[in-house]
């Protein structure tokens, strides 16, 4: 079942509790959000396809799935990803924002456009949700990240299964091409090339890729809407040029 992003917002502008919490300026809490979710997941007739037979972008699963682990293991996901993912790979930067962690020395504030001046207006999200989002980091953990991916294996336990070699005949019929385990997979001259790319409702925004097999990857992020990504094929042709002239 997949809830579209605008229609989801829609649907928590027009319940009664969230409203009047936006009026006065309160935090629209994760257990909040959840709830809308499950209301309009409970409101749609039938299922997009059969699971496992196609791939359709949608923050509902991720959302609830914040949830699942949780009620699996009996700690929230933030204390969850902080022990098993961000604290053994010496991510020190790095959290699942809930209510317990909303103050952040090193956090950056979104900014958009105003439509009173040629500057730009602060903008605060003040919706809590994770699982779908909520992941908080600097640019320098970000590439630990990429060097985390980079460098998995399949003896690796928490990587083992995650990154999906490219496959064309694998969900053929997503608009996403191939789409797995939240990463979009595409490849390039026997490359497999992992990637995404996001935009907070603070207008945060940010892209990146990693290839294991070059052992590259890119990162960008910003605090404010941008659109301009350099080509990922651009790339990889600097780094053949680069090593060509190497073995020289």
């Amino acid at each position: 079942m997949n809830i579209s992003h605008a229609k989801l917002i829609q649907t928590i502008a027009q319940t009664p509790q969230i409203t009047n919490d936006l009026i006065v300026g309160l935090p629209i809490s994760h257990e909040q959000i959840a709830n809308a979710v499950l209301q309009e997941l409970n409101n749609l007739p039938t299922l997009d396809f059969e699971p496992g037979n196609g791939v359709n972008y949608s923050n509902t699963g991720y959302l609830l799935l914040g949830d699942i682990v949780n009620v699996a293991t009996g700690k929230n996901l933030r204390h969850w990803a902080n022990h098993y993912i961000f604290e053994p790979n010496k991510l020190e930067n790095i959290t699942v924002h809930d209510n317990s962690s909303a103050d952040l020395k090193w956090a950056a504030t979104g900014y958009i456009r105003s439509p009173y001046s040629d500057g730009y207006s602060s903008l605060i999200e003040s919706l809590v949700s994770f699982g779908d989002t909520g992941v908080i980091t600097t640019l320098k953990d970000f590439t630990k990240w990429m060097t985390v991916l980079n460098n998995s294996n399949e003896s690796d336990s928490v990587w083992n299964g995650f990154l999906v070699e490219y496959s064309e005949a694998k969900f053929g019929n997503s608009s996403l091409g191939l789409y797995d385990n939240g990463l979009i997979i595409n490849s390039y001259k026997d490359n497999t090339i992992y990637t995404h790319a996001g935009t907070s409702l603070d207008s945060m925004t940010s892209n990146f890729w990693v290839s294991p097999e070059q052992k590259i990857g890119y990162v960008q992020m910003c605090n404010t809407r941008v659109s301009k990504v350099p080509s990922k094929y651009k790339v990889f042709k600097y780094v053949d040029e680069y090593l060509k002239l190497q073995e020289k």
